[in-house]
């Protein structure tokens, strides 16, 4: 299915604009601001977007239907998927945390 002219130019008119660094410094609002800086700052702020609500899924209080489940140990399920060169890139360290405090599966 092919998105409409109307969607297409949704997608393509927001605003290009970047933080303003003399309201201080403020690193949640530039990471906001990366939706609407470039292309690449724009799919960096889309998944710092999708990680925030996955985040916001796992530590939200678990449905009641789901409580009964043996299987359900959280109320999502997160896999982290990474490449060997991440390791040796220094993002090590990254992972180890995501693993050691329960925000990705093993």
């Amino acid at each position: 299915m092919q998105p409409t002219d109307q969607e297409s130019s949704k997608k393509f008119n927001s605003e290009v604009k970047g933080y303003d660094l003399n309201e201080g410094v403020n690193y949640d609002k530039i990471l906001e601001t990366f939706i609407n800086t470039g292309f690449q700052a724009t799919n960096l702020g889309k998944a710092i977007n999708e990680v925030n609500r996955m985040i916001k899924c796992k530590l939200s209080e678990m449905p009641e239907e789901k409580k009964d489940s043996m299987i359900t140990k959280s109320n999502c399920t997160i896999f982290l998927g990474y490449t060997s060169n991440m390791i040796s890139c220094g993002m090590r360290e990254y992972i180890r945390f995501l693993v050691q405090h329960k925000m990705v599966e093993k």
